[in-house]
């Protein structure tokens, strides 16, 4: 059991008053039983207790937590009674279900679940769970309980071993470095495609051509104290590609088609 306070606890639907500043103690472990007339009140008393109405005025106390802001949800079916778990993704989840195991095998986002009837939470926190610092504050859609591996070092390496993998792995690299406008990365695995895949590529698939061109930039500088302190350089990429004859636009419409821009059409559509 636990203690209740209701404090000034007002009902109201439009001009008709329910419930009017009411106040209530109930000590832990107390029988109290509301009388009074018919339309008193009594029973929308009740049901803001439960939370099955909001108060218009007043407070709701359970142990000196006010509880006005809680809800019950009420779900259709177990489907969307875990979509609902899901995205609340609570610290301490209690599961009573006639399928406890298909809630543990099919829910992702919470702190700790407490399976059937005989598990409760507080054995849980304080006696059979591994610990009791749990993710709040819906974290639990990312992370999970406080364990010794939050504590680990951890190291990732990638290392490709055929040329046939680097050279193929490399096209397409340079194919989502162009569309994201990073001509650095987009070179580095270009290079990657001419040196194991024996194809001269160049950039987007397009082969050296020995042409002299002329170099359009747009340099900016900033001063500080009569000193460079930064310099920004701008190449015109397009009027390169127009001097080679390369219709960039149309290559990059091939490349947008193994691409999924749902939604974007009429943007895309608008660039190229």
């Amino acid at each position: 059991m636990a203690q209740i306070k209701l404090q000034n606890l007002s009902k109201r639907w439009g001009n008709f008053v329910a419930v009017e500043k009411f106040n209530l103690t109930i000590a832990d472990q107390e029988f109290v039983v509301l009388l009074g007339p018919s339309g008193c009140g009594k029973t929308t008393t009740m049901r803001m207790i439960a939370g099955l109405e909001d108060a218009t005025e007043g407070d709701i106390f359970v142990d000196g937590n006010r509880i006005n802001d809680l809800e019950v949800i009420v779900c259709d079916t177990y489907d969307e009674m875990l979509s609902v778990a899901n995205e609340i993704a609570s610290e301490h989840v209690q599961v009573m279900t006639d399928r406890d195991n298909w809630f543990l095998e099919h829910m992702t986002c919470y702190g700790a679940l407490f399976l059937g009837p005989r598990t409760n939470v507080a054995n849980g926190d304080k006696v059979i769970g591994t610990n009791h610092t749990l993710p709040t504050k819906k974290a639990g859609r990312y992370t999970g309980e406080l364990w010794v591996g939050k504590f680990l070092k951890t190291h990732s390496y990638q290392r490709i071993t055929t040329d046939k993998a680097a050279a193929e792995i490399g096209s397409y690299g340079s194919r989502l470095c162009m569309l994201e406008g990073f001509v650095g990365h987009g070179e580095q695995c270009n290079i990657r495609v001419r040196r194991y895949g024996l194809k001269n590529d160049g950039w987007m698939g397009i082969a050296p051509t020995n042409k002299k061109i002329q170099l359009r930039s747009l340099d900016f500088w900033r001063l500080e104290n009569g000193k460079i302190r930064e310099n920004w350089v701008l190449l015109d990429l397009l009027d390169i590609y127009r001097q080679i004859g390369v219709d960039v636009f149309s290559r990059l419409r091939e490349f947008n088609k193994s691409r999924s821009f749902v939604g974007n059409n009429e943007y895309i559509g608008h660039i190229l």
